[in-house]
């Protein structure tokens, strides 16, 4: 093994909401990802489909119905903590939870 295996991505505990969830880094693998990301104009279905995938590939072991089933108020918590994790800066973190957040207004307004 070469001395690139050092660099090899490992997982790092982030808070969320005060629970502590394993959070893997992207690798270089997950370029397509990193690319949708860097996105600025994305509308409520893609950001919720891009951020099932963000979990799938952050969150080692998470399955789809735990995904489906975690609860909005988490999601813009869970997205920084997983910039944090891929030491993403803080604009592309403020950009990222613009577009939750309104994603959360838009699902409040639709259940009342």
């Amino acid at each position: 093994m070469s001395d690139l295996s050092k660099l090899a991505r490992k997982a790092k505990k982030e808070k969320v909401k005060g629970h502590e969830i394993n959070i893997m880094p992207l690798g270089l693998s997950d370029g397509d990802l990193i690319e949708k990301l860097g996105k600025k104009d994305i509308t409520t279905i893609e950001a919720i489909k891009l951020n099932e995938e963000l979990i799938k590939k952050s969150v080692p072991g998470s399955t789809d119905e735990e995904i489906k089933e975690m609860s909005i108020e988490y999601m813009i918590d869970l997205q920084e903590a997983i910039m944090r994790a891929n030491n993403l800066d803080e604009e592309k973190i403020k950009e990222k939870t613009k577009v939750l957040e309104q994603i959360k207004k838009e699902q409040d307004a639709k259940s009342t």
